[in-house]
């Protein structure tokens, strides 16, 4: 009589349970890696933000410590935009600033959410091109958020001259504030003013004001922007200007 060998294996039952398993283990650790991937994707993401960030103080920082304290030019024909700022003087800005009351930098500028214009000397000439070391800045933001740095060869054309380089920044800014510290009008001409910061410059001059009239062709003594980037919160940074405390007119 012979008899019948039977071979070892696995159930169909059993077959599928382990299947399930393996694909439960799968599952779970596919959740993992595309867990890590996004977090390092957004790790990186994130420091590209805080560098994009840093190079946008850096360069603003640039900019404020090379102010050169140039008065605005005086429009050759035609009405002062800034009479209704300045007064009936000879007295000249050498900074304009939003919010202000009496003048809207936007129109002056022709450059939407244009917030803070002034001209800066020492500008890099790698090439030695013949041209002023005087460059005019104005920093703007733009309705979807953008901010803007839009730059002139300074040759005293008029404010609303299309600039000869608009770079981008800085995206996702919801919103940019800044503050002036005006500088004390004393004996000394090296005193803080009591008064403390204003959010807009120069500062409004009533009628015959002959303090603020000086302090409007000053510049401030330290200037505070406040930025706040969607998903990063908002930072915080004060410049001082130490020309702004120094005797005597402007620089050409």
């Amino acid at each position: 009589m012979s008899m019948v060998r039977t071979e070892g294996g696995f159930t169909l039952v059993e077959l599928l349970i382990a299947m399930s398993i393996t694909v439960m283990i799968a599952a779970v650790s596919y959740q993992f890696l595309d867990s890590a991937i996004e977090a390092r994707e957004r790790g990186d993401q994130l420091m590209q933000e805080i560098e994009q960030i840093e190079r946008f103080w850096q360069l603003l920082n640039g900019d404020i410590e090379h102010i050169a304290n140039r008065p605005l030019p005086m429009p050759a024909t035609g009405v002062d935009p800034l009479q209704s700022v300045l007064g009936d003087t000879d007295e000249r800005v050498v900074m304009l600033a939003v919010p202000h009351n009496a003048f809207s930098l936007e129109a002056l500028s022709g450059r939407q959410g244009a917030m803070i214009w002034f001209s800066r000397h020492a500008w890099h000439n790698p090439m030695a091109s013949p041209r002023s070391e005087l460059q005019r800045v104005l920093y703007r933001l733009s309705p979807d958020g953008t901010l803007y740095r839009d730059s002139w060869q300074e040759s005293n054309q008029a404010l609303g001259t299309p600039p000869m380089q608009s770079m981008p920044l800085l995206q996702a800014v919801e919103q940019v504030s800044w503050r002036f510290l005006p500088v004390g009008v004393t004996t000394q001409g090296s005193s803080i003013d009591d008064a403390g910061w204003i959010s807009g410059w120069p500062l409004a001059a009533a009628a015959g004001d002959n303090e603020i009239l000086q302090r409007q062709r000053r510049l401030p003594a330290a200037i505070e922007v406040s930025l706040r980037v969607s998903g990063l919160g908002e930072v915080r940074r004060v410049f001082v200007l130490p020309m702004a405390f120094s005797a005597g007119g402007a620089s050409t």
